[in-house]
C-alpha cells in the first residue's frame, strides 16, 4: 500500500500582502525555522507566517514544539507547508546506520540473511518498540508468523487446555490472576532472554486485547510472567502472538533488540537493498507537538515512522490538512482539549493502533473539533483492536470520511451534540467482536447527537461461537450499537438517512436507551441465517427510565440558550428532566425504517430486561422478510396478537417478500415501489455522495489499496484444536 502522493503547488492558500515566508529545504532550515517564527512572534503578533517546506525527507530526533507564546490565541496564521513538487517526508525518529550482515546463527531456520547495527551510542535502557525501513514499519521478531494468506484467522498461538465459556475463569491458581499464562507444549520454544518479548493477546471476549512485556519464564511448568497485567484473565483458546524474542527472527521484513549486546537485528524484507536504505527508530513523542497553540495549519507533508504524527493539547484552531501519516506506533493525530479543531483531507494509514484521537469543545458552544474527507485504513497492527476514530467532548463532527480495513470499531463517540454524517465505512471489526461502526458508551453517550447519511456496510466480527469456542467469523458485528444506557436526557441521537448492511450482526443495537429517533433508514441484509433465531435485526434492552440528574439539565439549557437557532431539532424536542409517561418524552422512536433481510427469515426484535414497551414507539416500517415467514418475529410475543393489537407497534407498518432497490451496491437504496414508499412515508436514501470528495487539497479520489473487500478467501474459520 504505497501513500498517495499528488502535485498540491496550486492548491496551496497564497501569502497575504505583507505576510512573511521562511524557507527550510533541508534539515538544518527546517528546525531552525521554527526559531526564527518564535524570534519573529516576540515582536509580531498580527502578521501571518508560512514555513515553505521543499525537501524529499528528513528524520527528526526530537519533536516540532509549537507553543501558546509562539502562537497565541488572537495572532495571526503560522502555515507549515510542504512546496515542492511531492509532499516533503519526514521521519519521526533516529536513522541507524552502519549495517553489517551478522555474524550470528539464528537458531530457527531464517527466510533470509540477518544484518545488524550497533546502537550501544544510543544508550538504550529498554527494548526498542518500533524499527522502520523507508518509512514502514518492520514487524518485531513473532512467534507464530504473519501468514499473508490469512492475516486476521492466520498467525495466531492458542492458551492451551479445554475450552471454557468466556463467562467462566479457568482453575488456576492464584484464582482471576491477570499477570501470568500457561504455554502449550508445542509452543513452548525456551527462550533465551525473558525480558525481550512481548505477548500481544485477547483474554477472553475479543473486544479488547492487551499488549504487554514479559518478565520472566518458568521453564519447567511452561509459564510466562508478565511485567504488567493483563485486561482479563487468559482462558483456554484465547489468541495470542509472542513478540521480540531474538530467537523468533526468522521471516523477511522482521527484527529483534538485543539489548545486552547493544545490537539491533533484522531481515529485510523482499526486494530491500540494505546499501540503499534508511532504517529508523521512534525517538519522539511526535513529529509536531503543539501546547496551547492557536491558529496554525499543517499542510501538504508526509509524516511517518514514529510515534505519532501530531499532538495537539489545548489551543484552538490547530489545521491539520492534506497529509500523509502512516507508519506510527500510536494514533496518527491526537487533539486533548482545545476547540475549533480540524483534520482534512488527510490520509492516515498503516498504524500500530488506532488513527484519530479528539476531545474538547464544551457543551454551550458545541465548538468541538473536525475529523472531515480523511481516508482512514489499516489500523491496529500492534494491538489488533485499533479503531479509527475515537472522539470524546461536545460538538464534535466526523463527515465525508472512507474507513476500511480496520481491525475495531470504526468510529468510537463519547459526549454529546456530535454530528457523524455522509462517511463511507466498510469491512470493519476484522479481529474484534461486541462493537459496531458507530458505538458509543456510558449515560450521555447520545445526547444531542446526530448520525444521518452513512454507508455502512461489511461488518465482520470475528468471536467465540456462543461464548467459548471455537472462533468465527461473522459474529456479534453491528451497525450502530448504543451502548450502557446512552443518551439521559434531550431527544437523544437523531438517526437517520443511513444504510446499514450487510452485516454479521444486529443492525441495531440499543441498551437501555432512551430519546432516541430512528428514522429513514434502510437496515440492508443484517444477520446471518446459520444463527437461525439467535440472529437479531434489533435489539431493545430495559432500563430504569430516571430523571436526568442536574447536570444534564443544566447542559440542556446553556446549549439551547446559546443556540436558539437549534429549538426545533430532535434532541431539544423535549426538556431532560420531564418525567416519563403518556407524553412519551422518554421514548425511543423507530418510525419510516426498511426492514430488508430476506436471506435470514428467522431474525427477530429481541426485547429482553425491564423494558416498558409502552415507552417506545414502532411504526410505519417496511420489512422484508422473504417467503418462509409470514411475519416478523418478535421476541416472546405473537407479532399480530400482542405486538400490533395489545401494545400498537407497527399498526401502519408493512410486510412484504420481496423489495426492489435501485442500485445497493452503489449506495442507493431508492426503493422501486413508490406506492409503498408514498403510503409509508419513505424518502429514497441514495448515499452515492457519501465518503470522500475532491477539493484543492485532495485533487482526485484515489483507488482503494488492496484489503479485505478483494481478499473473501481471508475469512475463512480457523481450524482449531480442543485438547482434553
Amino acid at each position: 500500500m504505497k501513500a498517495t502522493v499528488f502535485c498540491a503547488v496550486a492548491a496551496l492558500a497564497s501569502p497575504a500582502f505583507g505576510a512573511i515566508e521562511i524557507s527550510a529545504t533541508n534539515g538544518v532550515s527546517f528546525v531552525a525555522a521554527f526559531d526564527k517564527v518564535a524570534g519573529i512572534r516576540a515582536g509580531d503578533r498580527e502578521s501571518d507566517i508560512f514555513v515553505n517546506v521543499d525537501f524529499e525527507r528528513i528524520a527528526v530526533s526530537c519533536p516540532v514544539r509549537i507553543d501558546a507564546s509562539m502562537q497565541p490565541k488572537g495572532s495571526g496564521a503560522l502555515v507549515v507547508r510542504g512546496v515542492g513538487k511531492n509532499r516533503p517526508r519526514i521521519f519521526g525518529g533516529l536513522p541507524v546506520r552502519e549495517w553489517k550482515k551478522s555474524r550470528a546463527k539464528p537458531r530457527a531456520k531464517s527466510a533470509g540473511p540477518a544484518w545488524e547495527a550497533d546502537v550501544s551510542s544510543f544508550g538504550f535502557d529498554r527494548q526498542v518498540d518500533a524499527l522502520f525501513m523507508d518509512g514502514r514499519m518492520l514487524t518485531l521478531a513473532r512467534y507464530p508468523n504473519f501468514d499473508p494468506g490469512a492475516p486476521y484467522a492466520g498467525g495466531w498461538a492458542y492458551v492451551p487446555g479445554r475450552w471454557i465459556s468466556m463467562y467462566s475463569f479457568p482453575a488456576v491458581e492464584p484464582a482471576g490472576a491477570r499477570d501470568f499464562m500457561l504455554v502449550g507444549k508445542e509452543d513452548w520454544h525456551d527462550w533465551s532472554v525473558p525480558s525481550e518479548g512481548r505477548i500481544t493477546i485477547f483474554p477472553r471476549q475479543r473486544y479488547s486485547s492487551s499488549v504487554v512485556r514479559i518478565a520472566d519464564l518458568d521453564r519447567e511448568k511452561r509459564i510466562l510472567r508478565f511485567a504488567g497485567r493483563l485486561c482479563d484473565v487468559p482462558r483456554p483458546g484465547d489468541t495470542y502472538i509472542l513478540s521480540g524474542f531474538r530467537e523468533e527472527l526468522d521471516d523477511f521484513g522482521e527484527w529483534c533488540h538485543d539489548l545486552k549486546g547493544a545490537k539491533l537485528r533484522l531481515i529485510p524484507p523482499h526486494g530491500a537493498h540494505m546499501e540503499k536504505a534508511l532504517v529508523t527508530l521512534a525517538s519522539t513523542e511526535a513529529v509536531f507537538v503543539l501546547d496551547g497553540a492557536c491558529n496554525v495549519a499543517i499542510e501538504n507533508l508526509e509524516l511517518c515512522a514514529g510515534t505519532r504524527g501530531v499532538r495537539v493539547r489545548g489551543g484552538e484552531n490547530v489545521v491539520v490538512r492534506g497529509c500523509s501519516i502512516h507508519d506510527m506506533t500510536s494514533f496518527a493525530v491526537e487533539f486533548h482539549g482545545g476547540s475549533r479543531h480540524k483534520l482534512v483531507d488527510t490520509d492516515i494509514f498503516d498504524l500500530g493502533c488506532g488513527a484519530v484521537h479528539m476531545t474538547g469543545g464544551d457543551y454551550a458552544h458545541m465548538n468541538g473539533g473536525t475529523v472531515e474527507n480523511c481516508h482512514i485504513h489499516h489500523t491496529g497492527k500492534i494491538d489488533h483492536k485499533g479503531n479509527a476514530i475515537f472522539i470524546e467532548g461536545y460538538g464534535m463532527k466526523v463527515r465525508h470520511c472512507l474507513i476500511h480495513d480496520i481491525p475495531g470499531w470504526a468510529v468510537y463517540h463519547m459526549g454529546a451534540f456530535h454530528e457523524i454524517a455522509d462517511n463511507r465505512i466498510h469491512h470493519y471489526m476484522l479481529e474484534t467482536e461486541d462493537g459496531a461502526a458507530l458505538y458509543t458508551c456510558g449515560y450521555m453517550g447520545g445526547l444531542g447527537t446526530v448520525i444521518a447519511r452513512n454507508w455502512i456496510s461489511d461488518g465482520v466480527g470475528f468471536a467465540k461461537a456462543a461464548g467459548f469456542g471455537p472462533l468465527r467469523f461473522f459474529q456479534n458485528c453491528h451497525g450502530i450499537y448504543f451502548d450502557g444506557n446512552p443518551s439521559g436526557g434531550p431527544g437523544g441521537a437523531a438517526v437517520f438517512d443511513n444504510i446499514i448492511g450487510p452485516v454479521s450482526g444486529m443492525a441495531l443495537k440499543m441498551n437501555s436507551t432512551r430519546c432516541i429517533t430512528v428514522t429513514n433508514n434502510v437496515f440492508y441484509r443484517t444477520g446471518r441465517r446459520e444463527l437461525g433465531p439467535w440472529s437479531y435485526a434489533i435489539q431493545m434492552t430495559g432500563g430504569e427510565y430516571r430523571q436526568s440528574h442536574a447536570g444534564v439539565v443544566r447542559q440542556w439549557e446553556s446549549a439551547l440558550a446559546a443556540h436558539p437557532e437549534l429549538a426545533g431539532a430532535p434532541f431539544f424536542s423535549c426538556r431532560p428532566d420531564a418525567a416519563p409517561g403518556n407524553n412519551q418524552s422518554w421514548s425511543n422512536r423507530l418510525e419510516r425504517n426498511v426492514w430488508f433481510y430476506p436471506e435470514c427469515p428467522k431474525q427477530q426484535l429481541l426485547i429482553h430486561g425491564n423494558v416498558d414497551l409502552a415507552q417506545h414507539v414502532f411504526d410505519f416500517n417496511l420489512y422484508c422478510i422473504g417467503r418462509e415467514a409470514k411475519t416478523p418475529h418478535v421476541q416472546k410475543m405473537p407479532w399480530e396478537d400482542v405486538w400490533r393489537r395489545k401494545l400498537g407497534h407497527d399498526a401502519h407498518s408493512v410486510v412484504v417478500d420481496k423489495i426492489g432497490f435501485a442500485a445497493p451496491e452503489k449506495g442507493d437504496c431508492t426503493i422501486k415501489n413508490a406506492a409503498i414508499a408514498k403510503k409509508l412515508g419513505l424518502c429514497p436514501v441514495n448515499l452515492r455522495g457519501c465518503g470522500l470528495y475532491t477539493t484543492k487539497y485532495r485533487r482526485k479520489i484515489e483507488k482503494e489499496p488492496d484489503g479485505a473487500a478483494a481478499h473473501p478467501e481471508w475469512f475463512g474459520n480457523p481450524v482449531h484444536v480442543n485438547p482434553r
